[in-house]
C-alpha cells in the first residue's frame, strides 16, 4: 500500500503553509482514519484489570462481586478485524 493518498492529503489540506492549524487538522480526514483504524487494531494498552462491584452474568459465566478480571485490548481489537479492515480500504481507496 502506498502513502500517495496521505501526501495528497496533507498537500490539498495544508499546502505551502509552515503552520498546520487546528482547522487543517480535522480536514485531515484520510490520516484521521488511518490513525484511528491503526489504534484500534493495534491499541497501545495490551490489557486492562477491572473489578466488579457487583454480581453479574457474562455469557452464562457468573462473576462474583469484587471480582479482579483483565480485558485484553489486543484481543477485542482482533475480533472480525478482516471485515472491518476491508470497509475501511473500500472506503478509502476506491
Amino acid at each position: 500500500m502506498s502513502n500517495f493518498r496521505v501526501v495528497q492529503e496533507v498537500d490539498e489540506v495544508v499546502g505551502k503553509k509552515s503552520f498546520i492549524s487546528n482547522e487543517d487538522i480535522s480536514r485531515l480526514s484520510y490520516i484521521s482514519a488511518l490513525i484511528k483504524e491503526s489504534l484500534r487494531v493495534y491499541p497501545p494498552l495490551f490489557l486492562i484489570t477491572r473489578e466488579t462491584n457487583a454480581d453479574v452474568e457474562v455469557d452464562g459465566l457468573k462473576i462474583p462481586a469484587d471480582s479482579m478480571f483483565a480485558v485484553s485490548y489486543f484481543r477485542m481489537s482482533q475480533v472480525n478485524a478482516y471485515s472491518e479492515i476491508e470497509t475501511f480500504l473500500r472506503k478509502f481507496h476506491s
